[in-house]
C-alpha cells in the first residue's frame, strides 16, 4: 500500500517516488494527474468522448479535481506538490494551447471533506467553485518577510507557509456542520455538549460526558 509506505518512510525522495506512482503514472499507464491531463487535452482539442456539449464550446473553464478516499493524503503541502507536477505535465502536453485563465490549478480533495461540506455545497452551485478558487489563491499566495525582528519574522514565515501549503479542507474555517443533521443517537444536537472545530477536525464534548 502506498499510504503504508508513506507512513513508514522518512526518506523524502522515496515518498515522492511513491506519490508519483500513486497519482501521476505507473510503469504502464497514466493515472490520476496523467488521466486528468489527458482529458484536458481532449477538451482543448474538442475531442472529449464523454460530453459532446463541451466539444462545441470554446474557452471552457476547466477545474481539474483529484478525489481520494484516504484522508492521510489531506496534509499540508500535498496539494501544492501535486499541483507542481500537474502544471509541468499539462504545460508540456498542451504547449502553446495552455492558458491558465481557462485551465485552472489542480484541486486535491478527500471524500470525507466533501461529505462534511455537503450541506454548504448544496445551498448554491457556486459555493464549491468559490472554495476551489480561494484554495488556488492560497497556494499561489506570496508574501515578503521584511522585519529586523528575528522572532517576528519566524512567526510571519510560519504563518505564510501554513497558509500556502494548507489542504483545501482548511479553506472554509467558519463552516460548521448543521447540528440538526446529526443523528439523534449521537447526542450532538444539545448545544451544551456539542462544539465542532473545522480547523483541527476535533469534536469536543462536555467533560462530564467524556468516557475514557
Amino acid at each position: 500500500m502506498v499510504a503504508a509506505g508513506i507512513k513508514s518512510s522518512s526518506n523524502i525522495e522515496e515518498i515522492k517516488k511513491l506519490l508519483k506512482k500513486k497519482f501521476l503514472e505507473d510503469d504502464t499507464r497514466a493515472i490520476g494527474i496523467g488521466q486528468l491531463v489527458k482529458s484536458i487535452t481532449q477538451i482543448v482539442e474538442n475531442k472529449f468522448p464523454f460530453d459532446e456539449y463541451v466539444n462545441k464550446k470554446k474557452n471552457v473553464t476547466i477545474y481539474p479535481i483529484l478525489l481520494v478516499s484516504d484522508r492521510i493524503f489531506e496534509i499540508p503541502g500535498m496539494n501544492y506538490i501535486l499541483n507542481q507536477w500537474y502544471l509541468e505535465l499539462v504545460k508540456e502536453k498542451l504547449g502553446d494551447k495552455y492558458n491558465c485563465s481557462f485551465i485552472r490549478d489542480l484541486t486535491f480533495i478527500d471524500m470525507d471533506t466533501l461529505i462534511y461540506w455537503l450541506p454548504h455545497l448544496k445551498k448554491k452551485d457556486a459555493n464549491f467553485r468559490k472554495i476551489i478558487e480561494a484554495h488556488h489563491q492560497g497556494m499561489s499566495y506570496r508574501k515578503k518577510i521584511n522585519t529586523p525582528d528575528l522572532e517576528k519574522g519566524r512567526k510571519q514565515a510560519n504563518a505564510y507557509f501554513h497558509h500556502k501549503l494548507s489542504p483545501i479542507s482548511n479553506r472554509l474555517p467558519k463552516y460548521r456542520f448543521p447540528r440538526e443533521l446529526m443523528p439523534d443517537w449521537l447526542g450532538f444536537r444539545n448545544p451544551q455538549f456539542f462544539q465542532i472545530k473545522t480547523n483541527d477536525c476535533c469534536i469536543a464534548l462536555n467533560d462530564k460526558e467524556r468516557k475514557y
